[in-house]
């Protein structure tokens, strides 16, 4: 890697001009914190036992595992995976996502600008929130509150249980909505 650092276990290796008090491998500018084992990226954080690998100025925090990202953040024990400027907050796992957001144990996957709050699990969606412990799947900006269940439609609200599905500019996921 180039003027990349190592703290703790964190393991990056091939480096030049490289700091490390451990093993860097093969990234760029990489930072690796505690046991984070960064690998083959460009400017990618590794905080805890986070293992950021392939990414492109990806972060990882905790036992976080940003892999083959650009621009992505985990947090925590997040598991962010091939995704542009994905964020994974707690134990949350965006994977292949652009501006995806993962926040608690959230598992956004294959989303764009999804964002997932506390244990949601937003699925190849465009713009979607989930609050909760909701799962939107497929949707554009979709919300869902309650225990409404509107699925296949656009602009679409449901409150408290709601199971929202393959819904357009349908906003949310609050409560403990599953889709």
């Amino acid at each position: 890697s180039t003027t990349g650092f190592g703290f703790g276990a964190s393991q990056p290796s091939s480096t030049s001009s490289g700091f490390s008090l451990a093993a860097p491998t093969t990234s760029n500018t990489p930072f690796g914190t505690a046991t984070s084992q960064p690998a083959a990226g460009t400017t990618s954080f590794g905080f805890g036992t986070s293992q950021p690998s392939t990414s492109t100025t990806g972060f990882g925090f905790g036992t976080s595992q940003p892999a083959t990202s650009s621009t992505g953040f985990g947090f925590g024990t997040s598991q962010p995976s091939t995704s542009s400027t994905g964020f994974g907050f707690g134990t949350s796992q965006p994977a292949t996502s652009t501006t995806g957001f993962g926040f608690g144990t959230s598992q956004p996957a294959t989303s764009t600008s999804s964002f997932g709050l506390v244990t949601s699990q937003p699925t190849a969606t465009t713009t979607s929130f989930g609050l909760g412990t909701t799962q939107p799947s497929t949707g554009t900006t979709s919300f869902s509150l309650g225990t409404s269940q509107p699925s296949t439609g656009t602009t679409g609200f449901g409150f408290g249980a709601s199971q929202p599905a393959n819904t357009t500019n349908t906003f949310g996921s609050f409560g403990t909505s599953a889709q």
